[in-house]
């Protein structure tokens, strides 16, 4: 408990489930949506759980692509999947969603 605090102090951290963090977005109008991804863009550290869990339609798939598009590329970012959803094959960009996942 005392190094997951002390951990926190370094590295401010979010864990939500990508239900949760996608209905969250989805509530809000288009000038809140923004601020929320830039306040996921700008977390220490970013915990989506259960990717793999539910199915998305389109518009859900495509803010779940935001959040993590504005964040990784300058910040950790940990994605979860009770599914085996990602890419081990190194002739394919490692680390990618593969298309056939669901």
């Amino acid at each position: 408990m005392l190094l997951t605090l002390q951990w926190r102090r370094i590295l401010p951290s979010v864990f939500r489930s990508a239900a949760a963090l996608l209905e969250e977005l989805h509530r809000q109008l288009p000038e809140g949506r923004r601020y929320k991804l830039r306040t996921y863009a700008n977390i220490g550290l970013l915990c989506i759980d259960e990717v793999g869990y539910l199915s998305f339609d389109d518009k859900a798939a495509d803010l779940l692509y935001e959040v993590v598009n504005r964040h990784y590329e300058r910040k950790p970012v940990i994605l979860t999947a009770n599914r085996p959803c990602i890419s081990r094959n190194l002739s394919e960009s490692p680390g990618r969603f593969s298309p056939n996942c669901g």
